[in-house]
Parts: C-alpha cells; structure tokens; sequence
C-alpha cells in the first residue's frame, strides 16, 4: 500500500524547505567565511590596543629613568654626595611617592646606604635606612653604559616589603638606586583608557605578575612565559 502526502503537507514542507535553505546557506557562509573576517579583525584590534597599553607603560617607566638619569648627571656634575643638600634633591625628586618611594645613594667601597631621599610620608623614619647594607643587591654596582639606567627584577621594597623594582646608575665612588613599588605601576595601568571589561597584565620574563590593572593579581604565577627574545618581560 501507498503512501499518500496530502498535497497541503506536501506544500507546506516544501514551502518550509524554501524558507529553511536560505537560513542555512547564510549560516554556511558565516561560519566558514564571514567568522574568521571577524575573529581576525577582533585579533588585530586587541593586538592594537595591546600595544598601544605597552607604549603608555614603556612611557611611564622611560620617564622615571630619563628623570633618574638627569638626577646622577646633576650630582655627578655637583659633586654632591651625602649632605644636606643631595638629601633635599633626593626628597624632592621622590615627591609623594608617586614614582619613587625612595633614592639611595651608596658607597662603592662598603655598598651602605650614605644618603637617602623618601616620599614624603616616609621622612620621619629616614634614619632606619642611613648605614644600610646593601652588599647582597645585584643592582647595588650597576654595568653597562654609565649614563643609561639599569633595570632589576622584582623584589621586596627595602620602605614597605611590598614588591618593588629598582634603577639604577653609576656614580662617582658609588651609585644612585631608585625604588620603585610596583603598585604604583598597577595603580598606573588602572587608569589606563580600556574598555573596562579587559583585564591588564604586566608580566616579567619568569612568567611572574609584576602590576594588574584590577591590582589583585601582583605577585601571582601567570600562565603565560615570555623570554626577552620574544619581547616579553616588563
């Protein structure tokens, strides 16, 4: 026995048929051609805006070396050293703590602290770091080119015991360090003009989170490794 479609089925599925095809060549064609347009223009846009946040942190941190550069220019051609008068330059280049929370200089020949500059909530326990030893600093006896800056990796600041970064240059018998606490860099990032959606890391060679735009993540082992070679690294 035969089985009959009514002709009113048999439109309707062909009517049906008619109307679904269209939605499934469009789907088709989204999917294999328009999707990977779209995915390729939201890569490139977030590689832009990578970028552009990497040019604004690069400036910040040029900044703090261009300034401490021209502070170990000034005592170099000063013949500052220790008295009332490099500790006053000192105080005013760390302001409040907004770039630098402190500037040590120190003696060559017994790598101790002769002369500090804090920010300005710190001034009254300055006596807590003159003396100070600085022999087991690596960035304590800074190499390379005497007038260009030399950046550390992360450590537990000397003033707070949070994590800081220090720059460092050569002087005449000795060099001047600034300290720098890497929350100053995370408060930077924060305020940095992204979407508020998007999460910003800095992360050093070692695959370490050295500053997060939400300033809750410093510290932590990220899941990303970059090596200087591959530009990575703060």
């Amino acid at each position: 026995m035969k089985f009959r479609i009514p002709l009113k089925g048999y439109l309707s599925l062909h009517i049906g048929a008619v109307a679904v095809l269209p939605v499934i060549i469009i789907f088709l064609l989204v999917w294999f051609f328009m999707m990977p347009a779209i995915q390729t223009r939201t890569e490139i846009q977030r590689q832009t805006m990578a970028r552009s946040i990497a040019g604004h942190i690069s400036a910040y941190l040029e900044g703090g070396a261009r300034q401490l550069t021209a502070l170990a220019e000034y005592f170099r051609n000063q013949a500052l050293d220790s008295g009332p008068a490099a500790v006053d330059l000192l105080d005013a280049q760390c302001g409040d703590g907004g770039f630098f929370e402190a500037l040590f200089v120190v003696d060559a020949e017994n790598d101790v602290v002769k002369a500090v500059g804090l920010a300005q909530s710190r001034r009254p326990n300055r006596a807590d770091y003159m003396g100070l030893d600085f022999s087991g600093r690596e960035f304590t006896r800074p190499l390379g080119t005497p007038n260009k800056a030399v950046w550390s990796e992360t450590f537990l600041s000397t003033i707070s015991s949070s994590m800081a970064v220090a720059l460092s240059l050569p002087l005449e018998g000795g060099s001047i360090i600034g300290e720098i606490p890497l929350g100053n860099l995370a408060e930077f990032i924060s305020h940095l003009p992204v979407e508020s959606e998007f999460l910003t890391l800095v992360i050093d060679s070692q695959g370490l989170v050295v500053a997060d735009s939400q300033q809750r993540r410093s510290g932590q082992v990220s899941n990303f490794s970059y090596s200087a070679a591959e530009g990575g690294g703060t």
